[in-house]
C-alpha cells in the first residue's frame, strides 16, 4: 500500500477524527505537564490496539526553556479579570509595566 492509499484510507474513515479529538481533549501537551503525560499514555494504548504492533518507549533528558511564572489580566468595564494562559515557547520576558493591548477572541481559531 503506497503513502497516498494510506492516509487516504485512514481519512476515510470517523477514526481519524475522534483519535484527534481524543488526543486534544488531553490539554496542551507543554513538555513535562500533566496533559503531556496524558498524551503520551493515551497514545500508548491507542498503539497497542494496532495489529502485530511492536511499541517500545525511549526516554531521554530534557534541557529546555521554562517559565518561571505567568499571568493574563482582562481589563473590562466590571473590573479585571484574570485568565487562564500558558506562555509560548522561547518567548520574551515582558516589560515590568505590563503590556496593554486590544483582545480579539477567536475562540479555538478553527
Amino acid at each position: 500500500m503506497s503513502r497516498e492509499d494510506a492516509f487516504a484510507r485512514l481519512s476515510s474513515g470517523s477514526g481519524l477524527v475522534e483519535d484527534f479529538n481524543a488526543l486534544t481533549a488531553t490539554g496542551g501537551r507543554l513538555v513535562g505537564s500533566a496533559s503531556e503525560a496524558a498524551a503520551r499514555e493515551w497514545l500508548k494504548a491507542r498503539l497497542r490496539k494496532i495489529p502485530d504492533m511492536h511499541f517500545a518507549a525511549h526516554s531521554f533528558n530534557y534541557h529546555g526553556w521554562t517559565s518561571s511564572s505567568w499571568s493574563l489580566e482582562l481589563i473590562a468595564p466590571g473590573g479585571p479579570n484574570q485568565l487562564a494562559c500558558q506562555p509560548l515557547y522561547w518567548s520574551v520576558e515582558t516589560p515590568a509595566g505590563g503590556v496593554e493591548s486590544y483582545l480579539v477572541d477567536l475562540r479555538r481559531g478553527t
